[in-house]
């Protein structure tokens, strides 16, 4: 069943998306094949422009970027570094010319639009600790966006699991040589404990955000849409992880 791009823009109107949210937007572009009469490529150009048309000039798009060969000590340059399996939606933001990205050669985000100089200026040794850029994104009330891909992978999670501290992750160092000027740098991941290999369970989150009135959700097509705020997300989260810091692996 093919589906137009004026029907993703109904239905985000319909989930109340409006002039001047801001987004963290987690994306795959596949479901979104049946765009009647695009191709592949226009994808991620068709779904920007419907989010902009929507939160207008006002509003910050952001997006993660992240790529882990860092970890492996390959050079990494925030400019031009590729994100690595976030999607095309993902890369399309990153690449737009006024566009800015984070610092972290691991967990970075990039955003675009008046908070992206903001959400991008931090350069903390974590991803989502205190004034990191993930906390940044809490501090502007920004609306968690899916699009085509479930909350498994919201990436926001792992900042309530550093925060609280949860039992089968701990903090590694990582060090390489940095941007274009060649700099050694260091820094800090927190890690899933490979000997427990836990499997986290995000969707526990997603039906007490559900339960609690808190997530909007659609499907076009075969793609999904979920809409919910950040914050509401992370509160369940930790609430629920400081009752038992293993919630999301049980």
């Amino acid at each position: 069943m093919f589906f137009k791009s004026s029907d993703i823009h109904a239905e985000l109107t319909r989930l109340k998306l409006a002039r001047g949210d801001n987004i963290i937007v987690h994306s795959s572009v596949f479901p979104f094949f049946k765009l009647d009469g695009l191709k592949p490529m226009d994808i991620p150009v068709i779904l920007y422009n419907i989010l902009r048309s929507i939160i207008g000039n006002e509003g910050t798009i952001i997006v993660p970027t992240f790529n882990f060969s860092f970890c492996d000590g390959v050079h990494y340059d925030p400019i031009t570094t590729k994100s690595h399996n976030m999607g095309g939606f993902a890369e399309y933001i990153r690449l737009l010319p006024n566009a800015q990205r984070s610092k972290h050669p691991m967990q970075s985000v990039a955003a675009i639009g008046p908070l992206a100089d903001y959400i991008c200026a931090p350069d903390t040794q974590t991803s989502f600790g205190i004034d990191s850029s993930f906390d940044r994104i809490l501090k502007i009330n920004a609306i968690g966006l899916l699009l085509g891909i479930s909350i498994k992978s919201f990436s926001l999670i792992h900042l309530a699991e550093e925060q609280i501290g949860v039992p089968y992750r701990y903090f590694k160092r990582f060090s390489g040589t940095y941007g274009p000027n060649n700099l050694n740098k260091t820094y800090s991941m927190y890690v899933r404990d490979e000997k427990l290999n836990p499997q986290i369970k995000i969707e526990k989150i997603a039906k007490i955000l559900q339960q609690e009135g808190f997530i909007k959700s659609s499907t076009i097509g075969n793609a999904e849409i979920s809409l919910f705020k950040a914050n509401n997300f992370i509160s369940i989260a930790k609430r629920m992880l400081k009752q038992d810091k293993s919630f999301l692996i049980i």
